[in-house]
């Protein structure tokens, strides 16, 4: 039985409860072999051609081998390093727990699709807090890195249609684009390290 989207947005993050069962029927390893995309806007929408395109022929562990891809190889070292010990650890142990479920979720989502190739790729980049493209917790993101990097989100629509899909907050990464989230924890983690801050200059 096939997916077709609803009409209302799907995240990656509620898929991931609502796909589980698609977990006994994904491929536990991928061998597949992609390639390298480059450090832009229609690099990534690159990418998602070849998703959309694997999909639409059922490739299954194409499928798979590319959400795999877009986990943080370190998700650990990537946020302490781009936020700084203290903001970067509590989005770190957010980031681990989501994203446990992933690959699998997102891979029975693309296969159940109907005409994936018919869908619309939209991609766009942020690297300002006051940009007006920017979600609301990418604002915060964005003003809180120590080492500041661009914050991309994708979104898939059918044409004529409110019903789509929307992944952010999308990173590049050791070379290749990998998915950071939404990173709903920031300005708690930023409000944390603030009181910390203040307690150790008393």
């Amino acid at each position: 039985m096939q997916c077709e989207l609803t009409g209302r947005a799907i995240t990656m993050w509620l898929c991931a409860f609502m796909l589980l069962p698609v977990l006994q029927t994904t491929p536990a390893r991928a061998q597949t072999t992609l390639p390298t995309y480059p450090e832009t806007s229609e690099g990534l929408k690159q990418l998602f051609s070849d998703l959309l395109t694997a999909a639409q022929e059922r490739q299954g562990q194409k499928v798979y081998a590319i959400m795999r891809s877009l986990l943080l190889p370190d998700a650990d070292k990537w946020f302490t390093d781009t936020f700084g010990e203290d903001v970067g650890s509590p989005l770190a142990e957010e980031y681990t727990r989501e994203m446990e479920k992933f690959p699998a979720a997102m891979t029975g989502l693309f296969l159940r699709l109907t005409n994936p190739k018919d869908l619309k790729i939209t991609v766009t980049a942020v690297e300002q807090s006051d940009d007006p493209n920017a979600k609301i917790h990418q604002r915060f993101a964005l003003a809180a890195m120590a080492n500041p990097v661009p914050l991309y989100t994708v979104k898939l629509q059918k044409e004529n249609s409110s019903s789509h899909i929307t992944l952010w907050s999308i990173v590049y990464v050791d070379g290749g684009f990998r998915l950071a989230g939404k990173m709903e924890r920031i300005r708690e983690a930023i409000k944390a390290a603030e009181k910390k801050q203040q307690e150790q200059q008393r």
